[in-house]
């Protein structure tokens, strides 16, 4: 019987990874290249957990008039402390990664798509294309092809959430 795949070391996990990788395949080990992505990402860790993140994210939402936040506001909301160059960047990204990996495990919408750059009011393309990306290597499958569409997707059915206040009704 195979060990957990709690048990296994960060070394054994991206060992799998990577052998996945280098052979082009999804699957065919003990844990299929989702599952070990997975673990992977449920111990980058950060300070707070993903349905924190996940909470806090709803919560500015609502209090914003247009439904999305900055990643400074964020930041401030979760650490209680103004944003400070990379250090604050390297924190917010753990509690990014801790809330889409929440959200995909609870079948959510990626609420991280309604966190906006302060000086343009919107999603850059690299933000997208990141939470496509991450949200495709944990096992997302009913995505759509676009990465444009999704985010859209994903923006409207977090801005639902937000308004009516966590409950789950798409």
């Amino acid at each position: 019987m195979p060990r957990p795949i709690t048990e296994l070391t960060k070394r054994e996990l991206n060992a799998l990874e990577n052998n996945y990788q280098r052979l082009n395949q999804t699957a065919g080990g003990i844990y299929s290249l989702v599952e070990v992505r997975r673990e992977l990402q449920r111990r980058e860790g950060g300070n707070f957990d993903g349905k924190t993140v996940f909470e806090t994210i709803l919560k500015l939402a609502r209090q914003s008039d247009t439904g999305f936040i900055t990643y400074g506001q964020l930041f401030k909301c979760l650490h209680k402390v103004d944003w400070v160059g990379n250090g604050s960047q390297q924190k917010l990204n753990k509690d990014l990664g801790a809330v889409v990996y929440y959200c995909v495990q609870n079948k959510l919408p990626i609420v991280t798509s309604l966190i906006i750059r302060q000086n343009n009011n919107q999603l850059t393309n690299q933000a997208k294309q990141n939470i496509y990306d991450c949200a495709k290597q944990l096992g997302v499958t009913n995505m759509q092809a676009n990465v444009e569409l999704y985010i859209s997707e994903q923006q409207e059915k977090s801005l639902n959430l937000a308004r009516c206040d966590g409950a789950l009704v798409w």
